[in-house]
């Protein structure tokens, strides 16, 4: 070793001892020598060939002050000398000055700055610190990966690292036109933003103003405290710059337009059985239509039920109708389109569905009782909470068949708002069937949807308030009456304290009869008999009122001479004692003080079910009745 080289080194360690150990002594007299105190550092951290800016005092102006900067690492160390004011503030150009002692550069870590009034270092009067960074800082782009499809603008994240201090965290974002975003609109050149946050930082896009679909590029920096940036490769820091690339589409597909339709006869009415076809047509500019699906579930059909593509824009698909689960009526089949990156829309048209009845809560007849061979009204039938096989309400309208079970009879009516109020033609109900109680209810329903009873006669007539003469034309089992409030008929026989009027037995073929109506709705029904052993009768006429009633067979016709009806042994016109006498237009309760009869000759015509008086002047008479069995189909 040279001897310049063993004094230099001599030199040095002198200089790091001075700096390690700082005494100041005061001179006990003489003048007193400026003097450099309060010394800091403007930087928290710079490379090693930074600027620091450094701040102090002095006592005396236009003096001198060396610094000194010592290595952290070795025996490194370099002066300057500036010239300051009292109060100083001078920038060190760290790349400018000559380390020696070591290995003659600045390493990183805590640097040490001594500062001395003159022009040489002679001792430390105050010191300083800052951090001496080469190392670039670290990032991490966590989101959005590579090739991200999203439906949202994203919130662009990650973490940041440094062996120092992240100072930012700064995004480029440039879009598929090759413009890069500037916090407030897209720009030729390139542009950095600074996101929010440092080790854990982010930058939402939506937040920032970014709001239309496409194609994006984002890549990001890193800066430390010293001024080290890093341009982070994704997804290996140590290698170039590079982006990372998501595309955007928030738009869902736009339906045109959805037609469902009746498949089956187009009547716009749909059942089940039916087939249903489903079109829509969809567009999706971005991304693409992925899928287009109609929820056919409400008519028993799949939820997600797929439409092809079929020409254009144009998507179809047909599905059965199997056991809707849909109430009666309006139904809304919703269509879904979802395109590539998840975004949907969906639109819907609507059909009338008619399903099956199933149940009735209250079924209603204005009648006790129908002729099915003749009757002069007809049935009206009524019913409401109606439902179909699910409980809901049957809206309609809805057609239904109501029956009298037991027969081979429907009828057609018609369910609107859950009920159905219909009359029905007894007589339509074959002749010949079993007369007794029927039940009637609409067809299709379930075993505890309610019904009613009606009883099935041969023939019913039609009664008013107040009093009627009627009479039993042919043999019957029974007679059956509504809203009747008595019957009655005359016994010419009775004596002594024994009433006249007494209770008919009503089936003998011939035999007459009072019925009061209670009202207008009044009604008489006859069952006849259909097996009886024909002949003829011979019934008694009594001396003076006797009330009969025509005996006709009604399978020739509806009237004949009362002569005739009196069976050929009574001749009214030539005998005398015998009068008959038939009834008016006129009420017979006889307030008005008519009597309501009128005397006719044996040739004028009576009507079946028609009661009338024979009045004998003296002693007895014989009727002759024939007594002919009751034949349904063949009634005149």
């Amino acid at each position: 070793m040279s001897q310049r080289t063993t004094e230099l080194r001599a030199v040095v360690l002198a200089m790091i001892m001075v700096a390690s150990v700082v005494v100041v002594t005061a001179p006990i007299s003489g003048p007193v020598a400026a003097e450099a105190s309060g010394l800091t550092v403007d930087e928290d951290a710079v490379p090693s060939d930074g600027t620091i800016t450094v701040n102090g005092d002095i006592s005396d102006e236009n003096n001198n002050v060396t610094f000194l900067v010592q290595d952290p690492v070795d025996e490194d160390v370099a002066t300057v000398t500036k010239s300051v004011d009292t109060d100083f503030s001078v920038d060190i150009d760290l790349s400018n000055l000559t380390f020696g002692g070591g290995d003659s550069s600045l390493d990183e870590g805590d640097v040490t700055i001594l500062a001395d009034e003159g022009r040489d270092f002679d001792g430390a009067e105050a010191s300083a610190t800052v951090i001496v960074d080469d190392t670039k800082p670290t990032a991490s782009l966590d989101n959005p990966t590579e090739g991200a499809e999203l439906t949202d603008h994203p919130l662009i994240d990650g973490t940041a690292s440094d062996d120092t201090a992240v100072a930012t965290v700064e995004v480029t974002v440039q879009n598929s036109s090759g413009y890069y975003y500037d916090g407030g609109s897209f720009v030729d050149e390139k542009t950095w933003v600074e996101a929010t946050g440092t080790t854990s930082w982010e930058y939402n896009t939506t937040d920032a103003g970014i709001s239309t679909d496409g194609e994006y590029d984002v890549s990001i920096r890193v800066t430390d405290t010293a001024g080290n940036t890093r341009d982070v490769t994704i997804p290996h820091p140590e290698g170039e710059a590079t982006e990372v690339s998501y595309e955007v589409d928030s738009t869902p597909p736009t339906i045109d337009s959805v037609k469902a339709t009746d498949g089956t006869d187009g009547d716009g009415t749909i059942e089940d059985g039916d087939s249903v076809n489903v079109t829509a047509s969809v567009t999706d500019e971005t991304s693409g239509v992925d899928t287009v699906t109609v929820d056919a579930s409400p008519l028993g059909g799949a939820e997600n039920e797929v439409l092809s593509a079929d020409s254009g824009n144009t998507y179809t698909t047909t599905f059965e109708v199997d056991s809707p689960t849909a109430g009666d009526g309006t139904v809304d089949l919703d269509v879904t389109a979802t395109d590539a990156f998840g975004n949907e829309q969906t639109d819907n048209d609507t059909l009338d569905l008619e399903t099956n009845v199933a149940g009735v809560g209250e079924l209603t007849v204005d009648k006790e009782f129908v002729g099915i061979v003749h009757d002069e009204e007809e049935l009206t039938v009524s019913a409401r909470e109606i439902t179909d096989p699910q409980g809901k309400q049957i809206t309609g309208p809805t057609n239904v068949t109501v029956r009298i079970a037991g027969t081979e009879t429907t009828y057609e009516a018609t369910v609107e708002d859950g009920s159905l109020e219909t009359t029905i033609d007894p007589t339509a109900v074959t002749d010949t069937a079993a007369t007794g109680e029927a039940t009637v209810e609409i067809a299709g329903t379930v075993t505890d949807a309610d019904t009613a009873k009606v009883e099935l006669v041969h023939e019913a007539k039609d009664l008013h308030k107040g009093f009627q003469a009627m009479g039993t034309p042919m043999p019957a089992e029974r007679l059956v009456v509504e809203d009747v409030k008595d019957v009655l008929t005359y016994d010419p026989t009775a004596e002594g304290d024994e009433s006249e009027w007494k209770l008919p037995d009503g089936t003998q073929s011939g035999e007459g009869y009072y019925v009061e109506g209670r009202s207008d709705d009044a009604r008489i029904g006859y069952v006849f008999d259909m097996s009886i052993d024909e002949g003829v009768e011979a019934r008694t006429l009594h001396d003076g009122w006797n009330l009969v009633g025509t005996s006709i067979d009604l399978t020739e016709g509806e009237s004949h001479a009362a002569t005739n009806d009196l069976g050929g042994a009574v001749d009214v016109n030539s005998n005398d004692n015998v009068e008959v006498y038939v009834r008016t237009d006129s009420d017979l309760d006889q307030t008005d003080g008519e009597t309501g009869y009128k005397s006719v000759d044996g040739n004028t015509d009576v009507s079946s079910f028609e009661g009338y008086f024979v009045y004998v002047e003296d002693g007895t008479e014989v009727r002759n009745v024939d007594i002919i069995a009751y034949v349904a189909g063949d009634r005149a």
